[in-house]
């Protein structure tokens, strides 16, 4: 929504949309805000007037604004992702899986962060010491000092951000795309909802056509670039492209329509 600038390597471009991110890549947004879409299927959203530095997988710095982390739920087997979102005034470090709002604040001259806890658990560190801080409550902190003791909040009292960022939480599980994408990418449910349909096509099982105006094909609308260490890659201008072409199997129907090979039935997954 609106534009950011990617900065990468001492160069800073228009951050696009479907542009894959790297570890040292620094995120700022002005009157614009974004979705971060995570490798475990975790996602962050920027407000405006927010920077961000990619660390690692789970080692965000945020140096300036506020964000939303939506920490995914664990898979079989497999514990939640802990991630650290590191700032100069402390340290938030999740605990669980569930939806923590992270703030830099300036008051009195000193900045402060603000971590509150819509759903799991965290722990807000400083240099002071740590404070555990479960749903529904807040705590804020700065460098010198422990943080403050958790304080209960309204978390349904929303602000712009959050009524932004809450339809791109909630609801996934219970979108009809959920049953047919693999793992890593239920996050994309929504939008492949949004944007097509599924049908049943033997011998693939179910497959997905996407909504394009006549003429469309894979590899259309988008373009390449050279991105880090893994070459030429395809920036897909269409809201689908990332999880289509980089995880997909295009086939041609005889009625002249492209499809996507859905996981169930003897069908690759998406």
């Amino acid at each position: 929504d609106g534009s950011a600038t990617l900065e990468r390597e001492g160069r800073a471009d228009t951050a696009t949309v479907n542009l894959p991110l790297l570890h040292g890549d620094r995120l700022r947004t002005d009157a614009g805000r974004v979705e971060l879409l995570l490798g475990d299927g975790s996602a962050l959203y920027l407000d405006y007037h927010t920077q961000v530095d990619l660390q690692s997988d789970t080692l965000i710095r945020l140096m300036a604004g506020r964000v939303t982390l939506r920490v995914r739920g664990a898979e079989a087997g497999q514990e939640p992702a802990r991630y650290l979102l590191d700032t100069p005034a402390g340290s938030v470090r999740t605990s669980d899986a569930g939806v923590y709002r992270v703030s830099l604040l300036t008051a009195e001259r000193r900045v402060e962060v603000e971590l509150a806890v819509v759903r799991g658990r965290a722990e807000l560190v400083t240099s002071e010491g740590a404070m555990a801080v479960r749903a529904g409550e807040r705590s804020v902190g700065h460098d010198g000092e422990k943080p403050s003791a958790p304080q209960a909040f309204n978390s349904a009292r929303l602000d712009a951000f959050d009524q932004w960022a809450e339809p791109r939480e909630e609801g996934v599980a219970s979108t009809r795309s959920y049953q047919y994408l693999s793992p890593e990418l239920q996050t994309y449910a929504r939008t492949f909802d949004q944007h097509g349909n599924w049908a049943q096509m033997q011998p693939y099982g179910y497959v997905w056509y996407p909504s394009v105006a006549p003429g469309w094909r894979p590899y259309y609308n988008g373009y390449w670039n050279v991105v880090g260490r893994y070459g030429w890659t395809w920036i897909g201008s269409d809201p689908w492209a990332w999880p289509t072409h980089h995880f997909g199997r295009w086939g041609y129907s005889r009625t002249g329509t492209w499809f996507l090979r859905s996981r169930s039935g003897s069908a690759r997954t998406v």
